[in-house]
């Protein structure tokens, strides 16, 4: 069921988000396992405490209505980011001017105290991204860029899947006062540009659907055929390595 909300900063906390369970009452399930035979006590749960519910932008939500084929919608919580796919097409939205005072200080901190300007005020939060082949997107991944192949101020890279490729995108921060003429308002202090690279690998035609990256910009894939596959990529090259049956410790 698509719904046209994104729901923010939850907390690991006692109760389900949206509802009214107290913390006794848990505690008081987790008292009665300790006393129950281990094959009928309960697994280990960890619950949330709904802290805010933001709603999308009104063009996002009705891209989701209009899909044809497909849609999809996902988080990135590292970097306050939201993503949809509507068919082809990607959309990244940056929630963290909804977030209210004090949750600004990252693009604070990079930056130091920048004053909003009039170009900065009135470009969206959101941007798009269209597949090349016009194939409906699969699943989208954040990770971290390898050391050496992009410029510094290229925080995360996005992979997106289709059934026929797997597409690396690099997402690069710009400060304001450089007068950047692309790129959508990520709070009130930074410019974020998606940015399509050369990396982009068949897959044939085992769909992807599901992304991981290291620290390092290591990237894995799991397949729908039960292997988990590396996109290697480098600043002269790039390839599409598999590991056979999710076996991600490979060279």
């Amino acid at each position: 069921t698509r719904s046209p909300f994104v729901t923010g900063a939850f907390r690991g906390s006692s109760h389900v988000a949206g509802s009214q369970a107290s913390p006794t009452s848990n505690e008081q399930a987790a008292a009665n396992d300790r006393h129950r035979p281990l094959s009928t006590a309960s697994p280990p749960t960890w619950f949330l405490n709904h802290d805010r519910s933001i709603p999308l932008p009104a063009a996002l939500a009705n891209e989701a209505k209009i899909a044809q084929i497909t849609s999809a919608m996902g988080i990135f919580p590292e970097a306050n980011l939201v993503w949809l796919s509507s068919d082809d097409k990607l959309f990244l939205w940056s929630y963290k001017s909804h977030l209210g005072e004090g949750a600004l200080d990252t693009a604070t901190s990079a930056w130091g105290s920048v004053p909003g300007t009039a170009s900065l005020d009135d470009r969206e939060d959101f941007c798009s991204f269209s597949v090349p082949n016009e194939q409906c997107i699969i699943t989208v991944g954040l990770v971290r860029p390898k050391k050496g192949v992009f410029k510094d101020s290229v925080e995360w890279c996005i992979v997106l899947t289709t059934p026929e490729e797997a597409i690396l995108c690099a997402l690069a921060r710009e400060n304001p006062s450089q007068k950047v003429d692309e790129g959508f308002r990520d709070g009130m202090n930074s410019i974020l540009r998606l940015i399509p690279t050369r990396f982009v690998l068949p897959t044939d035609s085992v769909p992807l659907i599901s992304i991981c990256g290291s620290k390092d910009g290591r990237i894995f894939m799991g397949g729908s055929d039960g292997c988990v596959y590396e996109m290697s990529y480098e600043g002269a090259g790039y390839k599409l390595g598999s590991y056979a049956d999710s076996n991600a410790s490979g060279p």
